[in-house]
């Protein structure tokens, strides 16, 4: 009889180290597993704001084209302005010249 109640102690004991050890496994199962998940997720987050980096880059690239291309064409225009009233200027001087 004592026997039995020793061994079936052992076995309630057993059973109860199987148990926690069952359940210490799910809970490291889970634990790896979100981990994992906050993994991906991170190198997903990283992979976009990559993505937005470049795009922005590739956008402020062509604002600064266009904007080369406009400073640029302003300039001609106010070359020709300039050009135009130099020419007047010079007619002016020559019917000046000319009245002289």
């Amino acid at each position: 009889t004592k026997q039995k109640k020793e061994g079936a102690s052992k076995t309630r004991q057993q059973d109860m180290e199987d148990t926690t050890n069952g359940i210490s496994d799910a809970c490291r199962e889970v634990i790896e597993s979100t981990i994992g998940f906050h993994t991906d997720v991170e190198n997903r987050i990283q992979n976009t704001l990559s993505d937005f980096q470049r795009v922005i880059g590739e956008k402020m690239a062509q604002l600064m084209v266009r904007r080369n291309e406009c400073l640029t064409l302003q300039a001609r225009e106010l070359i020709e302005q300039i050009l135009f009233q130099e020419q007047q200027n010079q007619d002016l001087r020559k019917s000046l010249d000319s009245i002289q």
